[in-house]
């Protein structure tokens, strides 16, 4: 396993953090500021 300041990187750490940066991409262009 590939140790980070984060700790462990799995993969669904890393889905967790794309959807949660898709999530916001999307929100951002329906609410612009």
């Amino acid at each position: 396993m590939t140790k980070s300041k984060f700790g462990p990187l799995n993969p669904d750490y890393m889905s967790r953090i794309t959807e949660i940066i898709n999530i916001c991409q999307l929100w951002s262009k329906s609410a612009p500021l």
